[in-house]
Formats: structure tokens, C-alpha cells, sequence
């Protein structure tokens, strides 16, 4: 046997529905293959595909400890990568993604702290490795793949804002949204592997919709308002950022406020529609939480007001 072959075997269990055991399957294999390299095999080296496939096998195990487990083969993959410096032993931005997913779709307190520090450990990977990459490669003159391969960008960011987005955590919104400044700053400052996109917005609102900190619902409102007000585009909200800040008024009542934001959908609507750009249009989630806002309220229009928006949406449907 060598390492192709432990690979695929462990890449066989990484695919595998046997979700109990796959994990185990695969970490056990990988053990094997760390026991071999002591003994000085030749023909088994452990490398980044060993990993990524053992790690993919724990994410998807679904077990309580898994972004534990995940997150301990991580380390022992930069470990080695530190003490020998083999390029293919080199973590990849996919890898350290799967590792802070996991930390995200974890039920364990403080998830969402782990997710991010998984992210400042990838940053701080990269700030200690970047040089020296950079001049192999511009002594070999290959391309900055490894670079690439290693830099955290949006979508590992992302996966951060996603880990705050659904916790229970107090500090939930007030850290998502400093993420989300985090990446404006950064893009504005010239780095485009920070720029924000809709999903991060979405994400940053959608904390705010879901938080029980007082003025959490304004807070979502006031962070769509920016974006929308921007002198320069960098994020354009769509249906779903409208949606989530509805919710957050709706969820308290407040139906004035979130008939209003229902109305500003309508207003931007025209004014892309005006502009040829794509335009940002309610949906039946939109007039369904305008609807329970009402019905929350308490108020003695409620009735006639829910009845108006349900027309509305008929209407509009027809």
C-alpha cells in the first residue's frame, strides 16, 4: 500500500453515508499512516489530501465533538507543515472552511467564538508564511497558487458571519456586524479577497432580526440604510436582506415599521427598474411577516391593515 491508496480509502469514507462511523474509519487510517512514516516508510507520506479527507469524514459525522476532532487534525496538519515546510502538507483556505463550518453548525456554547478563531488562526498562518512564498516564487517564477490556496477571503469570512448569524450567544449581532465593518474597511482599504458580498449583508442584518438585545430590529434597519444610501456600491441588498429586517419588526410588533420597509422595497424597486438595474421585489415572505406584524400589534386597525396588505399581494400576484 501507499499513499494513493490510504487516500482513496479515506476519501471512500470521507463520501460515505455511514455517517457514525465514517469519521473514525478514516482517523484510524490516518493513524496508520503517521505510525508508517515513524517507522520510515517511503511509499506512505501523509499529505494535504489525507487531511482534508479525514477532516471531511468528521464534519460530517454530525457528532456532538466533531468541530473538536476537526479542528485538532487541523493543527497537526500546520504542526507538520511548520516543522518540514512541505508544500503538500500546506492547509488550504477549503480546509480551514470546513473546520469553522463545522464550529457554525455546532450546537456546543461558544461555537461561534471557535469559528472565528479558527479565522484568526488562518490569518495569522498566512501573515507568518506569506513572505517566504512570495520570494519562492518569484525566484522559481511560478504563480501565487499557494498564496491563493492559503489567503482567507470572503467565503471563509462568510462562514464566521453564518457561525454568529445563528447563535443564541448575546454578543451574536454586535459581533456579526463588526465583522461585517471589518470586511468594508478592508476592501476599502484595496484588499479584494475582504469585499463583502450580498451573503454577508444578509448574514449581519439576519443577526440583528434574530437578537433580543433592545433596538436590535433598528440596528438591522440602520445597517440595510447604509448600504443602500452608499455613495459607492459594494453590496447591493436584495429580497432577503429586506426580509430579515420585516421579520425583526414584525417579530415585535412593530407593523408601521415593517409595512415601511415593505414600501421601500416597492420605492427601490422603481428606482432600479428606472436605472435598468435589477430590481429588489417583495415576495410572499414580505407580505406574510408585514401580515404578522399586524396580527402581533395589537392595535385596533390590525384587522384592516393586515387585510389591506393581504390584497395587495393577491393583487399583485394575479
Amino acid at each position: 500500500a501507499d499513499t494513493i491508496s490510504y487516500n482513496t480509502v479515506m476519501d471512500a469514507w470521507a463520501r460515505s453515508n455511514d455517517l457514525e462511523n465514517a469519521g473514525n474509519r478514516a482517523e484510524g487510517l490516518l493513524e496508520q499512516m503517521r505510525l508508517l512514516e515513524m517507522e520510515g516508510s517511503v511509499h506512505v507520506r501523509r499529505n494535504r489530501i489525507s487531511f482534508t479527507s479525514v477532516i471531511g469524514a468528521i464534519t460530517q459525522s454530525g457528532e456532538f465533538y466533531a468541530a473538536e476532532r476537526a479542528e485538532k487534525k487541523l493543527k497537526e496538519m500546520m504542526e507538520l507543515y511548520n516543522k518540514n515546510g512541505n508544500p503538500d502538507l500546506q492547509p488550504d483556505t477549503i480546509l480551514f472552511g470546513s473546520v469553522i463550518n463545522c464550529w457554525a453548525k455546532s450546537h456546543q456554547k461558544g461555537s461561534a467564538k471557535r469559528a472565528e478563531a479558527i479565522l484568526s488562526l488562518q490569518y495569522d498562518f498566512y501573515g507568518r508564511h506569506k513572505h517566504e512564498l512570495t520570494r519562492e516564487n518569484d525566484v522559481t517564477g511560478t504563480t501565487n497558487l499557494q498564496l491563493q490556496r492559503l489567503r482567507p477571503n470572503t467565503v471563509s469570512i462568510n462562514a464566521v458571519l453564518n457561525a454568529w448569524a445563528n447563535s443564541s450567544e448575546d454578543e451574536a449581532a454586535i459581533r456579526a456586524e463588526s465583522i461585517f465593518e471589518w470586511m468594508l474597511a478592508g476592501y476599502e482599504a484595496g484588499d479584494e479577497f475582504m469585499r463583502p458580498d450580498t451573503v454577508s449583508l444578509t448574514l449581519a442584518i439576519h443577526a440583528w432580526s434574530q437578537s433580543r438585545l433592545v433596538g436590535a430590529a433598528d440596528r438591522a434597519y440602520l445597517l440595510l440604510k447604509k448600504m443602500l444610501d452608499g455613495n459607492e456600491v459594494i453590496v447591493r441588498p436584495n429580497t432577503k436582506c429586506f426580509n430579515a429586517v420585516i421579520a425583526a419588526f414584525a417579530r415585535r410588533g412593530e407593523a408601521e415599521r415593517a409595512e415601511s420597509i415593505l414600501k421601500l422595497m416597492l420605492i427601490s424597486n422603481r428606482e432600479n427598474n428606472r436605472n435598468k438595474e435589477q430590481g429588489i421585489y417583495p415576495d410572499t415572505v414580505s407580505f406574510n411577516s408585514v401580515i404578522d406584524g399586524w396580527s402581533k400589534s395589537g392595535k385596533p386597525e390590525a384587522p384592516e391593515r393586515a387585510m389591506a396588505i393581504f390584497r395587495h399581494m393577491r393583487d399583485d400576484r394575479n
